[in-house]
């Protein structure tokens, strides 16, 4: 009988990501830039993005609470400048890639389609809705209005633009109370308790 080769022993994956129902082995360093499976890299890439889309929700409410407190009103807007800035340039565009590479990690999986993936792409999108709809129009115009007639008469869209802010990241944690703690459709406590954040939320934000 011919000799055969030993098997060459297979080395285990450095690390092992589980999301969603997904899992994949990353068998190279992600340090030294090698090729990784493209489930990996989804969803090191949505979990960034959506830190970022989270950080840009408490960032704005933060900055909004600070600048009313303690700001000038030239100040203010200043402030509110740099704000829609990065929301355009940065926050904006990694909502938009939390929700698409949610939305392929759902699809890739054959458990993906479960209630809370669901319920949180829905929030993830009700918020890009919005920003792009409401709250960064809002702070285009404060900005606008600003310019044209002055700080004192942006004040009051400043203010507005604070309130939708607030409800904004109500949302946003409503949408990471969904994927902590994964409610099916029948958990009515877990859907009335992420209902309660949204209700308190409107009611912070709209009786300031």
């Amino acid at each position: 009988m011919p000799n055969r080769a030993p098997p060459v022993p297979t080395k285990p994956p450095l690390a092992t990501i589980t999301y969603s129902g997904l899992e994949a082995g990353i068998a190279v360093p992600l340090a030294f830039g090698f090729p990784m499976d493209i489930t990996a890299a989804l969803v090191i890439l949505h979990i960034t993005a959506a830190l970022v889309w989270i950080a840009g929700g408490v960032a704005t409410v933060v900055t909004g609470v600070l600048r009313k407190a303690r700001a000038s009103a030239d100040e203010q807007i200043a402030q509110l400048q740099s704000l829609t800035f990065l929301g355009i340039h940065f926050f904006f565009p990694a909502t938009v890639v939390a929700t698409l590479t949610g939305f392929a990690l759902v699809y890739m999986s054959p458990q993906g389609w479960e209630a809370y993936t669901i319920l949180g792409l829905l929030g993830t999108a009700a918020t890009l809705a919005f920003n792009a709809l409401i709250l960064h129009p809002t702070g285009r115009r404060a900005v606008a209005v600003a310019g044209e007639r002055g700080t004192i008469a942006a004040l009051i869209e400043l203010k507005r633009f604070s309130r939708l802010a607030k409800f904004d990241l109500a949302l946003r944690v409503a949408v990471v109370g969904v994927m902590i703690l994964k409610p099916d459709y029948t958990d009515t406590g877990a859907l009335l308790g992420l209902a309660a954040i949204l209700g308190v939320g409107a009611l912070i934000s709209f009786a300031d």
